[in-house]
């Protein structure tokens, strides 16, 4: 996936009324995750996640050390990740 064109495509959506902000900050903040996890694996870090729920059906993976947050989504897209 081409992070910048990803961007801009939930970007140029959003300015045309096509997604919903909350929507668009979704996706914004999954691409957020991407590039980070990708910038962190060659850290090798190992670390133990909690699943936090927020509202509605929003969960979050939260490193229990560093405290950051790793993916934003529903129960089961948080559960997969956990896994992989």
């Amino acid at each position: 996936m081409k992070i910048k064109q990803e961007i801009s495509r939930v970007l140029t959506e959003f300015n045309f009324d096509r997604m919903s902000f909350d929507e668009a900050s979704k996706q914004l903040f999954d691409l957020y995750v991407v590039v980070k996890c990708n910038c962190d694996e060659s850290k090798q870090l190992e670390e133990e996640f909690e699943i936090h729920h927020l509202i509605n059906d929003t969960y979050q993976v939260i490193g229990k050390d560093s405290n950051t947050v790793w993916k934003q989504g529903t129960l089961e897209d948080c559960n997969e990740w956990v896994m992989l």
